[in-house]
């Protein structure tokens, strides 16, 4: 006897391909909607539906092996299905049944950029998506985030974007490396408010908290009990996180007042990249007469961005040693300089 399960086997796949399933499905959702939650977060949603045909996964190959068996295959035919996509459908005629609903999906796979679009595509799937491209390990440098922005350059839905969550390890550590300074983890931060989309912070991001150490003991993670490879896993980005009631803004920042976006450009504004120094992510939010410049300075090196129009423009948000002044936005090693523009 054996069944599907693309997780735990204790979290067995449900086939979505039968009407009772999906009628079930939406039963639970309606049961929720009515006793009056906000939506749903829906967990790797492109994961919801297999091939019927049931043909085999191809092996990946390579001289290495995988650290988990569930590497060992490329995993195309029990996701990213196009009855993943119709049932979002059925999902959101739900959902809109009931005022002030939303609902936001995990994409996960491959070229999940595109399956991000798809899922949000229109007025009739998910409200909103987030994907894994910003979750990788890999070294954080412009192209990262400009690889986020220029997919999403004609979609007509909206993204979300999150650079932790609680699979994989804390972003000052996957992203900055295990040496990141305060400088740097801010300028990691920076980047992400720089994105045109809704924005997701996982406990602790705000405080920039490195990935905890776990003893294998008291790791509880199934993951990573059952493919140790001596770090904490996914434990290590579920660490109690500080909190200080007692103190301004529980600890949370020493500024007076956490800073909102009070910039209708940064809420709704259209993104531009703009040409950049080696090392510096520049992007210009445009919404009507909202005119903001993000700039994040992702190397250790300082960089000159010069652009004429910024002439006339207002500083909202620097990091120390970050300065406007002639046309020239001065950035020290990981700087961060958030500026409105005037109008051309």
């Amino acid at each position: 006897m054996y069944y599907l399960h693309n997780f735990l086997p204790s979290q067995p796949d449900l086939n979505f391909h039968q009407p009772q399933v999906r009628a079930a499905i939406l039963a639970v959702a309606r049961f929720w909607l009515e006793r009056g939650v906000d939506g749903f977060r829906l967990d790797v949603i492109n994961y919801l539906a297999h091939d019927p045909a049931l043909p085999d996964n191809p092996p990946v190959g390579g001289a290495e092996t995988p650290a988990r068996t569930y590497l060992f295959q490329r995993h195309l035919h029990e996701k990213s299905q196009p009855g993943a996509l119709a049932f979002a459908q059925s999902l959101r005629a739900l959902t809109d049944r009931y005022p002030d609903r939303m609902m936001v999906g995990e994409i996960f796979d491959d070229d999940e950029l595109a399956l991000q679009r798809a899922f949000t595509e229109g007025e009739r799937r998910l409200h909103t998506a987030y994907s894994f491209h910003l979750l990788a390990e890999r070294r954080a440098e412009p192209a990262l985030f400009i690889e986020a922005l220029e997919a999403w350059r004609d979609a007509s839905g909206w993204p979300s974007w999150s650079i932790g969550n609680h699979d994989v390890p804390r972003y000052p550590t996957r992203l900055g490396g295990q040496g990141a300074g305060e400088a740097q983890v801010k300028a990691l931060l920076a980047a992400l408010f720089c994105l045109r989309g809704t924005l997701f912070l996982y406990q602790g991001d705000e405080l920039g908290l490195p990935q905890g150490k776990v003893a294998f003991d008291d790791l509880r993670d199934p993951f990573a009990r059952s493919a140790f490879t001596g770090d904490a896993g996914r434990d290590g980005a579920r660490t109690p996180f500080p909190w200080t009631a007692e103190t301004p803004m529980a600890g949370f920042t020493t500024a007076a007042r956490a800073w909102l976006r009070a910039e209708p450009a940064l809420r709704l504004g259209a993104a531009e990249v703009w040409p950049d120094p080696a090392g510096v992510l520049a992007v210009a939010r445009i919404e009507e007469d909202s005119r903001v410049l993000c700039a994040v300075n992702l190397s250790d090196a300082p960089a000159l961005l010069a652009v004429p129009r910024l002439a006339d423009g207002v500083v909202l948000l620097a990091e120390p040693g970050a300065g406007l002044e002639h046309g020239e936005l001065t950035l020290p090693a990981f700087g961060v300089a958030f500026v409105s523009l005037r109008s051309p």
